[in-house]
This record gives C-alpha cells, structure tokens and sequence, in this order.
C-alpha cells in the first residue's frame, strides 16, 4: 500500500460520458491520503457536490489510513493529469472493502487495471463489496465492471437516484418560532437518548442499514465534539430537530447528511427552520454544505433544499452487486 501501483491499458471509450474527453490510455495508482487530497484536488473540488463523499471519505483517510484504499487515475501516464478516483472502504474490524466511491472518468477498465495489478490476498479484500456510488453513469460502468470481474451481477440500489447539491451562500433565517442551538462537548443523557430515538426512526424513514447503539452513540458524541450538531428547540424549550453535518468536505466545506424533525412535530416547518440555520452558522467557518437529497423522496426533500438556497451539482447513482 506504501508503494503505490501502476498500470497502463487502453480506455474503454465506450463507458466514457458522453462528451467526455477520451484519453487513448490510463495510469492506475494507489496513494495515500495526502497524495490523493493534493494530486486530486482540481479534479474533486471542480464539482465539490457531485465528488463530496470521496472529498469527505478521503479527509477521514487522513486521521484513518485503514478507512479506505484510495486509487488516482491518471489521463494517459503517472504525469499526466487525474481524471478519476476510485476508493474501497472499510468498516469497522472487517478486513475486506465493504463498498466502494468512484469520483472522474471511472469505467469497467479501471476495474480491469486494478484486478491486474494486485496479487491474490490483496484482490480478495476487495471482493466483497456490495455497494457503489458515484456519478450515474460512471458509478454504472464500475459497477458492472466490478460484477463482470468477480462474478456477480450489477443492479441500481434503492434509492437509484440521488441529487448532490451545494450550498455557497448563508441563507435567510426562517420566522419559525424557538432557537438554533449547537450541542458541543459532552451530551447530557437525556438529549442523548432523544437522539438515538431520532437516529433509528431517521435510519428507518431512509430505508437505510441498521446501526448499533454503540454506532449511534459514537456519531453523535463525535458531531457534538466537533461542533457539527445541531438542535432546534421551540420556545420552551423542547428539542424537535436535529442537523449535523456528517463529515467534512476537505477543508472548506461540510456534508449535511444527517436532518430529522421528531414524527410528531412535522409539517410545522422545524426542518427548514434547523437546515437555513446550521447552514448560515457553518457558512461562517467554511465555503460550502453540500448534501445528497432522494429524487423519489415522498417528502419532496429537493424542493425544500431549493428553496433554502441549494443548487443541483449532478446526480449520483448507487449501484447493488451480488
């Protein structure tokens, strides 16, 4: 992992975007963190929405080298411009990637370079992973790539669609009743245990995988830690909803990921209320929030991060592979 990896093939132009410039080769090569944040960084930071969750993914890789393997490619040589980005996480103690990130010009022979590079063991960590993401078509041309390698079958996972979106200038502060309040340091246990209650029924609303209470507990000590949680309570004080931001994009900016209004207080607009004002709070600290918002969404959520201000940076796709 040290070292790095380098490989030359030619590039299927056929799994390029359409108008994408097409490079007669590419160069593969795995790199640690920093090396991917400065080498990747025109790349990532041209579309800072659509890239925010390998921009997220890779800041975590510098406190946590074992989150994630971290693959640049290179248009034509190991000189020659990034192009794309491919990074395999990891969870938890499992040794072996559990889904993977696509960033760039990513297509099925990405996955061929990268098959050919590595020698069994190190292949094998790789063979497990059941999700990817990334821009839409990019994300589908790695997907079945990944699928055709390793035998499986590639299919759009639930929810297929999502909007990235971005955020670059502080919003206009809602007439909703009660107050913006930041939850730093420790969490009292009562605040506590709400949010838990809150972290399940909003894991529950997004259809989304299970978390453990361990899991719950440490992402929100961590965000209060931080400085990335936010309550609003109304004017007597009882909390309604909650916003954090669940990671940081590089060093300017912020990915909203985690927005809940509690299930008997909603439609009163305590949802916008919380989003216009973690937002203008953050946009003092850093240049940009970012978020990911479900198309289908019963709750029309892209129209209420418009209306705050958002702007469509692209759509990503999420691929299952079995």
């Amino acid at each position: 992992r040290g070292f790095g990896l380098q490989i030359r093939l030619p590039l299927l132009s056929t799994h390029l975007s359409p108008g994408t410039p097409q490079p007669t080769t590419m160069h593969c090569k795995l790199v640690g963190p920093a090396t991917f944040m400065a080498k990747g960084a025109a790349m990532l930071e041209a579309r800072p929405g659509l890239n925010q969750q390998m921009i997220g993914l890779a800041t975590e890789c510098l406190d946590n080298e074992s989150r994630a393997l971290l693959f640049l490619v290179h248009r034509d040589n190991a000189d020659g411009d990034v192009v794309g980005a491919v990074a395999f996480v990891f969870r938890g103690d499992i040794d072996c990637a559990t889904s993977a990130v696509v960033a760039g010009q990513v297509s099925a022979a990405t996955m061929q370079a990268l098959a050919a590079s590595l020698d069994c063991s190190s292949l094998g960590r790789l063979s497990r992973v059941s999700t990817i993401a990334g821009p839409q078509a990019e994300a589908q041309c790695f997907a079945e790539g990944y699928a055709e390698h390793f035998g499986g079958a590639a299919s759009p996972h639930a929810p297929a669609v999502l909007e990235t979106m971005v955020l670059t200038v502080a919003p206009a502060l809602g007439s909703v009743a009660g107050s913006l309040v930041q939850a730093k340091g420790s969490l009292d246990i009562k605040l506590l245990q709400t949010l838990m209650v809150w972290f399940s029924h909003f894991v529950e609303d997004a259809n989304s995988r299970n978390f453990s209470e361990e899991e719950k507990r440490a992402f929100l000590e961590e965000k209060a830690r931080a400085g990335d949680l936010y309550i609003w309570k109304t004017e007597d004080g009882r909390p309604t909803a909650v916003a954090a931001a669940t990671s940081r994009i590089g060093e300017s900016g912020r990915q909203l990921g985690f927005v809940f209004t509690e299930r008997g207080h909603r439609g009163k607009g305590y949802g916008e209320a919380i989003v216009r004002a973690s937002c203008a709070d953050w946009l003092q600290q850093c240049s940009f929030v970012a978020l990911v918002a479900d198309v289908a969404s019963s709750s029309n959520t892209v129209r209420l991060y418009e209306k705050v201000g958002f702007k469509s940076d692209g759509q990503q796709g999420r691929f299952r592979v079995d």
